[in-house]
């Protein structure tokens, strides 16, 4: 197609913010070798933003970040230390955007900029996320709080106790829903809920 028509197509279909190429092979009918030679040449000349391998951006309609997290890996939510950041529980900015997947784990670098980090967790811990439109799925902070504990510390103790101390030390934990927070650590069932109660008792913070 001519790049009027490519304009026309993506302004004719601006409710759809990504396209998969298997949206656009299917969509407009182009043998793939021609349309991946015809989506290069767009992206070269800054026509359209390649997200990710495979993955494309509406010009007329550029997908938020946590919008292309929830296509790059389905199902998910956004999670963790970036939820945490959104929230302004965590007082540091999180450039990474970090999300919960049934998936297997991934980290994907964009040639746009941001990194998403998918963390593989189990069905039934696989909750606690509310729908923010659009798409997107974000975890409830005090869920957000629980998944960083249970996948950074207790799982794969990628942070250890003096660690996840520390971070903690940074968090705005006063202004955490306190009832949902107990809720939710009751929802780990044991061992974890335990062991997350201790953590979060010992800073002095917390009161459960």
């Amino acid at each position: 197609m001519r790049l009027t028509e490519w304009l026309n197509f993506f302004r004719q279909n601006d409710r759809k913010k990504v396209f998969a190429f298997s949206d656009l092979v299917q969509m407009t009918g182009i043998p793939k070798d021609t349309l991946r030679v015809e989506l290069s040449r767009l992206v070269a000349r800054g026509v359209v933003r390649r997200l990710a391998r495979e993955w494309y951006a509406n010009p007329f309609s550029p997908p938020s970040v946590e919008e292309v997290a929830m296509v790059l890996r389905w199902p998910s939510y956004v999670s963790l230390e970036y939820a945490l950041s959104v929230e302004s529980i965590l007082s540091q900015t999180a450039f990474t955007i970090t999300c919960v997947t049934l998936k297997l784990p991934v980290v994907i670098r964009t040639p746009w900029g941001p990194i998403f980090e998918y963390h593989r967790i189990s069905r039934r811990f696989f909750w606690g996320w509310r729908d923010l439109g659009n798409g997107v799925r974000a975890a409830w902070p005090e869920k957000a709080l629980l998944d960083l504990i249970y996948i950074r510390h207790l799982r794969t103790r990628e942070l250890n106790e003096e660690d996840l101390a520390s971070m903690l030390e940074d968090m705005y934990l006063e202004d955490l829903d306190m009832g949902r927070l107990r809720e939710f650590i009751g929802g780990f069932g044991s061992p974890y809920g335990e062991k997350m109660a201790a953590v979060l008792m010992g800073t002095g913070r917390v009161n459960l």
